[in-house]
């Protein structure tokens, strides 16, 4: 396990998701359903950046722009990996998840407060809100800068989707 400080990572884009690692947080946007493949690909990055960090805390982003894009028993397969790693998570991590939809938001909080995680932890409806939190918890985030690397990571998604349509 590495408690150094993390470098940034160029992004990972795949089917239904996308995800950067900086050195303050990891942003992740969910904008689509995932083929078994692409969430297998998910699961293992987002496993292996708890894994493999265990310094300072660090802010997880999920913007999440499709409520549809994991199945059930995938989101049931990554709780049970995320409470196997919860003492490590309320260690080095501060957890926001950005949902669009009052519906979602809604399920969202209610979930958190069912089971609530040892980690700082929020729902909020906004980019702005949500990397506001995560420089709350994690001295070292710049909200301005979080916001910038969400905002490329959308345009990403968007100019592929651009690109794809043209073929």
């Amino acid at each position: 396990m590495n408690t150094a400080r993390r470098l940034e990572a160029d992004p990972v884009f795949d089917a239904g998701w996308c995800m950067q690692l900086l050195p303050s947080a990891d942003l992740v946007v969910l904008y689509g359903r995932m083929t078994s493949a692409s969430f297998e690909r998910f699961f293992e990055a987002s496993l292996r950046s708890i894994d493999e960090y265990d310094g300072e805390r660090i802010g997880i982003v999920h913007d999440v722009r499709d409520p549809q894009m994991i199945e059930a028993h995938r989101r049931n397969r990554f709780g049970k990996a995320l409470k196997a790693r919860e003492e490590q998570l309320a260690r080095t991590r501060a957890h926001v998840m950005i949902a669009g939809s009052p519906l979602l938001r809604s399920s969202l909080k209610v979930m958190q407060w069912i089971a609530p995680p040892k980690h700082p932890h929020a729902v909020t409806s906004s980019v702005p809100e949500a990397c506001s939190f995560i420089a709350r918890h994690v001295p070292s985030a710049d909200p301005g800068d979080l916001e910038r690397k969400l905002e490329q990571l959308r345009l990403g998604i968007h100019n592929r989707a651009q690109g794809a349509s043209r073929d």
